[in-house]
């Protein structure tokens, strides 16, 4: 029997209360989110309507579920184990739903 709860949980907790130092692309339009929520360390524009953003967060699913709401606006650069907690937790959610 497949526990999609249990499967979830430890997802998120292979991540928490490690701080990673994470760099995204985004659309300018979220930017004074991006300013507002996180300690940005370094913020570089890369044409009109993008830049990159480096700052240092705990890898949790409250983070995932930012990256999710915002999916159309972000773009993970680093680190590869946010990419493989974001496709981990898009399969957790797609499983629920098939």
């Amino acid at each position: 029997d497949f526990d999609l709860n249990c499967y979830s949980k430890g997802l998120f907790d292979e991540y928490s209360k490690v701080t990673q130092t994470v760099k995204l692309s985004c659309d300018k339009s979220i930017l004074t989110t991006v300013t507002a929520l996180f300690k940005v360390a370094d913020m570089k524009f890369i044409g009109e309507d993008r830049y990159e953003v480096t700052f240092d967060t705990e890898i949790s699913e409250e983070f995932l579920s930012w990256l999710f709401v915002n999916h159309s606006a972000v773009k993970i650069i680093s680190p590869k184990v946010l990419t493989e907690a974001m496709a981990n937790a898009a399969k957790s959610i797609y499983i629920s739903y098939i």
